[in-house]
């Protein structure tokens, strides 16, 4: 575990990381120390079966993304976890059709609405913890054979995870009156 930091004075669980039985394996790069990581020396080239995790600032993640991807890291082994949501394009919210296969049920999801919202009002289990498309709790598999193009407005799934997986919290068909079938297999409320 690598730990970049400003300062010792604003960084969060040094005590706790201290105590993990890891702790050896836990590296500080403390800025105004002078102790900046240095991402090249630090990110290894891939090896088969490895991830690579950043979360923090979106120009930090990005520059660790980068020297993942130079260093050979594919695309389903680099992930990052944002603080808050960044920035993002001018999305138009347009209502769209969301099928169940399991089911075969449809849904119209309206441009006021997420999918979530939907699904849950019509008795499937669907977690949230963040709302927002940071977290992936409430990703669900999707066909892409019979669904429609889907707009991701996650900040968390791989591309990789994206030609199959949605987040329901935030993403939606791209045109309106599209479909989007998806399989919630075991996640229908009693």
């Amino acid at each position: 575990l690598h730990y970049s930091v400003a300062s010792r004075r604003r960084a969060g669980f040094l005590d706790e990381l201290a105590r993990v039985p890891w702790a050896a394996q836990v590296h500080l790069h403390v800025k105004d120390e002078g102790t900046r990581a240095h991402l090249t020396q630090i990110i290894p080239p891939y090896a088969e079966g490895a991830h690579v995790y950043a979360c923090g600032a979106p120009r930090y993640m990005d520059e660790v993304m980068t020297v993942a991807e130079q260093q050979g890291w594919p695309d389903e082994a680099r992930h990052q976890e944002y603080f808050s949501v960044p920035e993002a394009g001018d999305w138009v919210n347009e209502p769209f059709r969301i099928r169940v296969a399991a089911t075969q049920m449809e849904y119209v999801v309206l441009s006021d609405q997420t999918a979530a919202e939907v699904l849950k009002s019509a008795g499937f289990n669907i977690d949230e913890k963040c709302s927002d498309g940071l977290c992936g709790v409430c990703a669900a598999n999707y066909d892409p054979a019979a669904s429609d193009a889907v707009e991701h407005r996650d900040f968390v799934l791989s591309q990789a995870e994206r030609q199959h997986k949605v987040i329901l919290c935030c993403s939606r068909a791209k045109d309106a009156g599209g479909l989007l079938v998806v399989d919630f297999t075991g996640r229908r409320r009693p």
